[in-house]
């Protein structure tokens, strides 16, 4: 994970976009483990 990549999109009425790169199918499997990502 140490070469994850998070770009944070904010949109006008406050939602934000989280926007993962260079993920691998192991970092994957652990942040969807972890309910990180909905």
């Amino acid at each position: 994970m140490k070469n994850l990549t998070l770009t944070i999109k904010f949109k006008i009425n406050g939602v934000k976009n989280y926007i993962f790169a260079n993920f691998d199918w192991i970092n994957s499997l652990i942040v969807a483990k972890m309910n990180v990502i909905t």
